[in-house]
């Protein structure tokens, strides 16, 4: 009975020892744990919170493994990052951002690496005072000039490492010159890294200069235009007052100067459309304005009668102008000769009023019975052959004057 109890016993314990020795090769062949981020064994980056653009800083890593030689120092800020390595004596190390590190504004953060431990600092740049250029940055372009109307001014002033100067600019006085000469002044703040302002229109037309300085900073100026509004009803006149129909002649009717509510004078290249009933249908045609005024080169028509011009400039109408073309001719001498048979109607001489023949190419018109026959008219004369004589209803048509052909 006790030689199977010390049996059991032994059995017993060999089993405990066996389940021992794999337990601990198992415990053994685990890797060891990774470590925590940031600061784990006491690694730790000590510097500044804030600094300002374009300095050194000294800073400096604790805390490393004494058994390491060097950290690696990885800077990341807006402009990128950067990497390099410090050497460490028993687990610390001293070091210097230089100033191409530090040259952007905002939160720059430094990590330092040794081993498998980490440590970060954030430390914040302030952008130093603005500097030359100061650019005003001027939307539209050109704005009405109604006292009404207005552009909006910009100004990102910047310190001498491109960032935005921010409160470090204090704040900034726009310069306004207008086209009539007067100067407007204006000091804003810079909020949010910008300062801007609203530019309103006077009521005269032409170039603002307008003009930014941030502290001892300055810079180029801008142009806006102010331009002159839609223009009031304008007239129509005729410099001619002998007015024929003979197809020909080209009679100026121009604008009054286009003009806005306020005089100012509207740009050149002002497209003016003008609108022409005649007796023989309508038409159209557009001008353009040089010098505040628009001109239309119209057609004497090629019969008598009334000719109505009127014209519209962006929305404004000018006045009826009403136009009396008198006959251009007042004789048409015919002579109806007889040849073998055939007959010939000698057309002419043809002589305008002013005593001078009709232009070459002028129309003349026959018409007898059913038949219509034209000839156009060289040095005031045409012949037509006709089949048979002449009726009593035979006529002749020429620049709108008809006269009975005598058989």
């Amino acid at each position: 009975m006790r030689a199977q109890t010390s049996s059991g016993l032994f059995r017993g314990a060999l089993g405990l020892l066996l389940v021992a020795v794999v337990a601990a090769w198992w415990l053994l062949a685990m890797p060891d744990p990774i470590p925590a981020a940031s600061g784990n064994r006491g690694l730790s980056v000590v510097g500044p919170p804030t600094a300002a653009v374009g300095g050194s800083v000294m800073l400096s890593v604790s805390g490393a493994d004494t058994a390491l030689s060097d950290a690696t120092i990885v800077v990341t800020s807006t402009a990128g990052s950067t990497s390099f390595s410090v050497p460490l004596d028993e687990g610390t190390a001293d070091f210097v951002l230089e100033t191409a590190m530090t040259r952007s504004a905002g939160v720059t953060t430094v990590w330092a690496i040794a081993g498998r431990n980490e440590a970060t600092l954030e430390i914040t740049f302030t952008a130093s005072a603005a500097v030359s250029p100061t650019v005003p940055l001027v939307g539209p372009k050109s704005i009405v000039a109604d006292g009404e109307d207005h552009a909006m001014v910009v100004v990102l002033p910047q310190d001498r490492f491109g960032n935005a100067a921010g409160n470090a600019a204090g704040s900034t006085e726009l310069s306004v010159r207008r086209p009539q000469g007067d100067q407007l002044r204006k000091s804003t703040a810079v909020v949010g890294l910008v300062t801007w302002q609203r530019v309103f229109s006077g009521i005269r037309a032409g170039r603002a200069e307008i003009a930014a300085t941030t502290g001892e900073a300055y810079g180029p100026t801008a142009d806006l235009d102010e331009v002159p509004g839609d223009p009031v009803p304008f007239s129509l006149t005729l410099s001619d007052h002998a007015l024929q129909a003979d197809g020909r002649t080209l009679h100026a009717v121009q604008t009054d100067e286009l003009v806005d509510r306020f005089g100012n004078l509207l740009v050149d290249g002002t497209a003016v459309e003008f609108r022409i009933d005649e007796p023989k249908g309508s038409g159209q045609a557009t001008a353009v304005t040089i010098d505040g005024r628009a001109t239309l080169h119209l057609e004497a028509p090629e019969v008598p009668g009334t000719v109505h011009v009127y014209a519209f400039a962006a929305g404004a109408a000018s006045n009826l102008l009403a136009l009396e073309f008198e006959a251009a001719v007042d004789e048409l001498p015919t002579d109806l000769r007889a040849s073998d048979g055939r007959w010939t109607l000698e057309i002419g001489p043809i002589r305008t009023i002013d005593a001078g023949f009709v232009p070459d190419g002028t129309t003349a018109i026959f018409t007898d019975d059913e038949i219509e026959l034209e000839v156009m008219l060289v040095g005031g004369r045409a012949t037509l052959d006709l089949a048979k004589p002449a009726s009593a209803e035979a006529r002749i048509r020429i620049l709108g004057v008809e006269q009975r052909v005598k058989p």
